[in-house]
């Protein structure tokens, strides 16, 4: 059966690549820390991601979080998953974590370090 794991790192061609990949959480748990509500809808948003990202945690840097979420509107369409990120319920304001805020975020600069 074809699943999103076992496709390559869908952080390939930005910096170094290898490993197993991994099921990444595309907006980390530690921002959910204060919202159980919010935990339970982030772990939704996941993406294939290798040890080499996720281990290095570039993948949790704005850039990746904004390319991981172009890859995942590509699997379940935009406009679900723009009013599905709009809707997580934080309990302080997060406008970076929104979608036109996750969308806003620099282009990929070559640093894989936060």
């Amino acid at each position: 059966m074809d699943t999103l794991w076992d496709k390559p790192c869908w952080l390939r061609g930005y910096g170094s690549c290898n490993g197993r990949i991994t099921a990444h959480h595309i907006i980390g748990l530690g921002y959910t820390i204060k919202s159980p509500a919010a935990r339970k809808v982030c772990d939704i948003l996941q993406a294939p991601v290798c040890y080499a990202h996720n281990v290095g945690r570039s993948a949790d840097t704005p850039w990746a979080r904004r390319v991981l979420m172009l890859r995942l509107a590509e699997v379940v369409g935009e406009a679900w998953l723009s009013s599905y990120v709009d809707a997580i319920p934080w309990k302080v304001s997060r406008p970076e974590l929104s979608w036109k805020g996750i969308m806003s975020a620099p282009e990929y600069s070559g640093l894989t370090t936060n």
